[in-house]
């Protein structure tokens, strides 16, 4: 989160993470806004800066030398960060929706997600192209062309586009396919490249005939069928591949939604970059059009409103006249030949060189390299604005914040808890009514009251959490997760928790938009396993935490302990381990986005199913991996057992970069305190990798459950675990030695 003192008192949402909005947060780190919360919403964790594209599609350039890690970028900055798609918006409300989300109040919103190819206006185009953007989809399709078996007769590949994007990517592909590709770009107009002047268009052609790639002039594809191309030439061209490189087009969510959108699709706006019709709006890079210049979509473009954006933005809440932004006529371009030789093209200007391609290199890096090396950099001390226009309010806010009385003064007012509990009753019917509960949430009682079936037992376990990401919604999910896997543990059915919520101090609306966010992340994940919330209690506290009474029922003589082990049995794990590490690292921002993101998609997993899975093939004993580590909770196994257990290091499924952090010496803040504790164990290392011994003290958050089965069932059960998408492994076997470890 970000880190001033000040309660936060209003909301920028930034939706994109393209060049423009990667400069602005980048100077947001020295100089942000005082009492503003910003988040950035983004359906990609890794965003490339696509000056560096065609390089990297060259082998130039390996995937982290060309992205930005959003994730990284966000916590640098002290922004919230939320991985999903933009789907819509309510200009009235105010409210941003998204894909897998509630929707996302707002005071300002920023656009800047791009543009991608029309492919909606040719038949069959969507079905069988690929096209250049999104990026991440196109790099897989590429990987996979690349990653093909050779077989005698060359590969087909079809470019539809002869523009510098198109003619960039022939190139590139050719490079990549190593004589191994035919290659053909298809190309509506008299000449490729038409806005680029004759010597550039006459330069790359020539390449290309010397490349071997063919050119297909003036022809317009109508239809798109498998594996063909129909022009309206009345050609027919057969390709195994087809890349779309066309004009671009905008979101159509952006139209819908009541935005004034022009040409393709894209959000109209003034000079200061704000729509036309709605003023809390800003829009850049592609996917705006600016109301008096008339400009082509291209990256040069983006980079540039970066500044003027972030001016303007300060500007806005401030209440300041906003600076009207001209952009350049004329520009260098820059065209790569996959080769480590560019053509220069500027106004009637052209050049060929390696010298152009060095420049390039150059000015790329630089760009990137303040986004690459965020590990390297000093946490900024950041200087804040100060707004007018509500200054009163942040006054007030820290009035508020300073005087904030302790005890059960500290709770969240009366008016927000009715207000959300409200809107959540109304959304979540299903999960406030549940057999054995005589009274719960929609009573409002003191307390809640449940009824124990008979023939059951009540199973209750706590836990408490402070916020490991910045989402509030996917940290709530996470938290239900980690708090019920004790229930899952001893076998008993999920029935109902109550919740102990702490709200950062802010604004009264800024207060209820994170509490809303927040517990409806709680009741989506219960809702996966029919659980119910009863109640609780919350404050307003300094940081985001959460923590949940997690509530079962289990046939009575049915309860899994952890002393049930017998030898001969095999231990299966269900999940993958590493969050501890991981986290660890992400905290001074020295692990990578997508490997928090795949941690984050593991905690996200309940094991609600992967235990009745392990109950199904006949489990002894069962227990949840987390703030012990592995050994730890293995060790208690043993302990209640009476066994010893070989362990087969290499089975152990492992979360993405969490060895290599081990390996770099990161360790979570805990990793010491587990080693002490299970000094008294006798743990035989072997010849074990030393980098996966210390990954077996990393504590967990939501991780795996760790059960022994008799060795008969292990393959089936296994089986039958992948089926629902676990990460599960056999990973050693009971022994008779009394808590003795063996560690292959």
């Amino acid at each position: 989160m970000q880190k001033s003192d000040t309660p936060f008192v209003r909301d920028l949402v930034f939706v994109g993470g393209g060049h423009s909005h990667a400069i602005v947060m980048n100077m947001w780190a020295m100089q942000a806004i005082e009492g503003v919360q910003l988040t950035l919403v983004s359906d990609v964790t890794h965003t490339p800066y696509s000056g560096m594209l065609p390089g990297h599609l060259a082998g130039f350039y390996d995937y982290d030398e060309i992205h930005i890690d959003l994730r990284q970028l966000c916590k640098h900055v002290g922004a919230r960060y939320i991985l999903d798609k933009a789907k819509g918006i309510d200009l009235e409300k105010k409210q941003l929706f998204l894909a897998n989300h509630p929707q996302l109040n707002f005071d300002v919103l920023s656009i800047n997600i791009g543009s991608t190819p029309a492919r909606n206006l040719v038949p069959g185009a969507e079905l069988y192209t690929t096209a250049s953007k999104p990026v991440p989809i196109f790099l897989e399709k590429v990987d996979q062309v690349l990653a093909e078996e050779k077989k005698e007769k060359k590969t087909r590949i079809f470019v539809v586009g002869g523009g510098a994007g198109g003619v960039e990517i022939a190139l590139c592909l050719d490079r990549r396919m190593n004589g191994q590709a035919d290659i053909h770009i298809l190309h509506q107009h008299s000449e490729i490249m038409e806005a680029h002047n004759p010597g550039v268009r006459r330069r790359l052609f020539r390449i290309l005939q010397e490349r071997g790639i063919q050119v297909h002039l003036n022809e317009e594809v109508t239809e798109v069928k498998e594996h063909e191309l129909h022009c309206a030439s009345g050609s027919i061209y057969e390709a195994q591949h087809i890349f779309w490189v066309t004009h671009a087009r905008g979101a159509p969510w952006l139209g819908e939604s009541g935005l004034q959108t022009v040409g393709n699709g894209f959000i109209h706006v003034t000079d200061t970059l704000q729509s036309i019709t709605h003023p809390d709006i800003f829009a850049a890079g592609d996917i705006a059009t600016m109301v008096s210049w008339e400009r082509p979509k291209a990256g040069v473009f983006a980079v540039r409103q970066g500044k003027p954006l972030f001016r303007n933005l300060r500007r806005h809440f401030a209440g300041k006249p906003l600076y009207p932004y001209h952009p350049q006529k004329a520009f260098l371009s820059l065209i790569g030949t996959a080769s480590k030789s560019a053509v220069a093209s500027r106004g009637p200007f052209v050049w060929q060189s390696s010298l152009m391609w060095k420049w390039k290199d150059y000015i790329d890096r630089k760009f990137m390299k303040p986004f690459t090396e965020l590990h390297k950099q000093a946490k900024p001390e950041q200087i804040y604005s100060q707004p007018k226009d509500y200054k009163t309010e942040i006054k007030e806010a820290k009035r508020r914040a300073d005087i904030r009385c302790v005890g059960c003064a500290a709770k969240i007012s009366a008016p927000i808890l009715r207000r959300v509990l409200k809107r959540i009753a109304e959304e979540w019917k299903e999960l406030f009514q549940k057999d054995g509960v005589s009274i719960g949430l929609q009573e409002s009682d003191d307390a809640a009251v449940l009824e124990v079936p008979e023939g059951k037992s009540l199973v209750q376990s706590i836990d408490f959490l402070p916020a490991i990401v910045s989402d509030p919604y996917t940290f709530g999910k996470i938290v239900v997760n980690h708090s019920f896997n004790d229930i899952f543990a001893m076998g008993a059915d999920a029935h109902s928790a109550q919740v102990l919520v702490g709200i950062p101090y802010a604004a009264q609306a800024i207060v209820e938009g994170n509490l809303y966010q927040l517990l409806c992340g709680v009741l989506d994940a219960m809702k996966a396993f029919d659980a119910v919330l009863l109640g609780g209690h919350s404050s307003e506290t300094k940081e985001l935490s959460l923590g949940i009474l997690a509530n079962g029922f289990i046939s009575k003589n049915n309860t899994w302990t952890k002393g049930g082990m017998k030898p001969g049995e095999v231990l299966i794990m269900s999940k993958a381990l590493g969050t501890g590490v991981l986290f660890a690292a992400d905290m001074q921002l020295n692990a990578k986005g997508r490997w928090i993101d795949s941690a984050i998609e593991s905690m996200l997993q309940s094991n609600d199913e992967a235990a009745k899975i392990l109950r199904k093939y006949g489990a002894t004993a069962c227990t949840d991996i987390s703030g012990f580590g592995f050994l730890g909770h293995l060790a208690e196994m043993l302990e209640a057992s009476g066994c010893g257990a070989i362990i087969n290091g290499e089975a152990i499924p492992v979360l993405e970069g969490a060895k290599l952090l081990i390996q770099e010496g990161w360790r979570s803040s805990i990793h010491q305190s587990n080693q002490e504790v299970l000094k008294s164990i006798t743990l035989d290392k072997g010849k074990a990798d030393k980098n996966l011994l210390e990954l077996l003290y990393d504590p967990q958050t939501s991780g795996p459950l760790l059960a022994s089965i008799p060795a008969d069932k292990a393959n089936l059960c296994i089986e039958e675990l992948k089926k629902m998408n676990f990460k599960s492994a056999v990973i050693g076997e009971v022994i008779p030695e009394s808590i003795n470890i063996f560690v292959n």
